[in-house]
């Protein structure tokens, strides 16, 4: 998927995408993210969140394919 940072933990989306699949394809990856306005999410980490555990949500994100 392509995202750019936006302000906090919000992504903007590059372009448009089915928000409520992208979501799903998160969800099935086990990484829980929210719809925060048209064409962007929001992923809120945890205090028990390692660094690795970032960079593997990192490489999720590169893989998925909408």
């Amino acid at each position: 998927a392509d995202l750019k940072p936006a302000i906090g933990k919000a992504f903007c989306l590059k372009k448009e995408i089915n928000l409520p699949l992208l979501v799903e394809k998160f969800k099935e990856k086990n990484i829980l993210v929210v719809p925060f306005g048209p064409q962007m999410i929001r992923m809120v980490t945890h205090l028990d969140i390692s660094d690795s555990m970032i960079d593997q949500v990192c490489e999720e994100v590169k893989k998925l394919k909408i």
